[in-house]
């Protein structure tokens, strides 16, 4: 095609935010009057830059391209550039027609091509494989990920792969800015209270008030029943829920003392935050977000929740954040809808309450047995 014009009827674009992104040939490039020359041929099959991503951290996923390897044909490969990333998250490769003497290799190198990170190195059938690994690597670095394809089979091959990733841009989504041991084995609700973190523990049945800065306990009480997943803080008193009574509490934040109680909605309450009239529970067996009347407890409006066992609730003012363990992320939701606006991986496998400060995100990890500071974006 060399000389000819662009055919532009095989352009795609799309909006990323700031500019729009133009894929001709299914080669990802940005700003339509920055459109490169192009060459024909499979023997490279994709290749991004990533320089004129939005300076607003945002979760991306581009496809490196398909191209189609014929019968019998030697090795091939393919780069993908990332320019400023904080965060590989999952690198999808998909073949239509492979053999499974085929070989395939996914490296992931720095901008010198030195090998930082094997992510397969393996024969592979047909169909599509998902190497979903957390590979985190220093702020606003320059990566390249390298497919490299042998296809020893006697008919043609269609590839296709991408990477998802977080672009590293003033500050980073979900990206942890401090984290210290919880006080006891097994922790599980978190509640801000405006100068302190409130945190409940499942293995001692107890409540805790915890300097944000070192960890340190400032004081405690013991809570009102066993299971106390999670907290609540309305600005005066402190709100916890329990899974082995189903219960709602309301304490007295200084001594613990119940000042009143209704049933939850469902049979497995993991979740509470207060937006400010309202109390918001999460059920982990009903996997439903049921907005409450704080004085009866009588649901208000629900919706079911992003995975399926959902745990902490925090209000940020605006959204619900819910941290799920069958998923382990946190995903930020329309309160509305139930709509998913978000969504970050959880530090631990098994990510319990959730707190927010007015400007960071709490996290309590049963897994890791640690409470996480997360700056996210808003």
């Amino acid at each position: 095609m060399a000389g000819d014009a662009p055919d532009y009827s095989r352009l795609m674009s799309f909006w990323d935010g700031t500019n729009v992104a133009t894929m001709y040939e299914s080669v990802p490039i940005f700003k339509i009057s920055e459109l490169p020359s192009l060459t024909e041929g499979s023997a490279t099959i994709g290749n991004v830059n990533s320089k004129y991503f939005p300076t607003t951290p945002t979760k991306m996923y581009f496809g490196g391209s398909h191209v189609v390897v014929g019968a019998g044909d030697a090795t091939k490969t393919s780069t993908i550039i990332l320019t400023n990333i904080s965060l590989i998250k999952r690198i999808r490769f998909f073949s239509s027609g492979a053999d499974i003497t085929n070989s395939l290799k996914i490296e992931i190198t720095d901008a010198d091509d030195n090998v930082l990170y094997t992510v397969a190195n393996n024969f592979y059938d047909k169909g599509t494989y998902d190497f979903r690994f957390k590979i985190p690597y220093e702020l606003t670095a320059n990566y390249k990920v390298l497919l490299t394809y042998t296809n020893t089979a006697g008919i043609a091959t269609t590839l296709a792969w991408g990477v998802d990733y977080l672009y590293a841009g003033d500050f980073v989504f979900g990206s942890v800015v401090s984290s210290f041991d919880s006080p006891a084995g097994v922790p599980a609700g978190l509640a801000w209270d405006g100068t302190y973190l409130r945190h409940s523990d499942i293995s001692t049945n107890t409540i805790y008030k915890l300097n944000p800065v070192t960890g340190a306990t400032v004081s405690s009480f013991a809570a009102p029943t066993t299971a106390v997943t999670d907290l609540a803080w309305d600005g005066t008193y402190l709100w916890c829920c329990s899974s082995s009574l189903d219960k709602i509490y309301k304490l007295n934040a200084a001594t613990g003392a119940e000042i009143l109680s209704f049933n939850s909605p469902a049979t497995s309450p993991h979740g509470l935050t207060w937006d400010g009239t309202y109390l918001w529970n999460s059920d982990q067996v009903a996997n439903t977000i049921y907005k409450l009347n704080p004085v009866t407890g009588a649901t208000i409006s629900s919706f079911v929740s992003p995975a399926g066992d959902p745990a902490g609730l925090a209000w940020d003012g605006t959204y619900l954040w819910n941290a799920d363990f069958a998923a382990d992320k946190i995903y930020k939701l329309n309160p509305v809808t139930g709509e998913e606006i978000a969504s970050l991986d959880s530090e631990g496998s098994y990510p319990m309450g959730l707190a927010w400060d007015g400007v960071y995100l709490w996290n309590a990890d049963r897994d890791t047995d640690k409470i996480y500071k997360l700056q996210v974006y808003p």
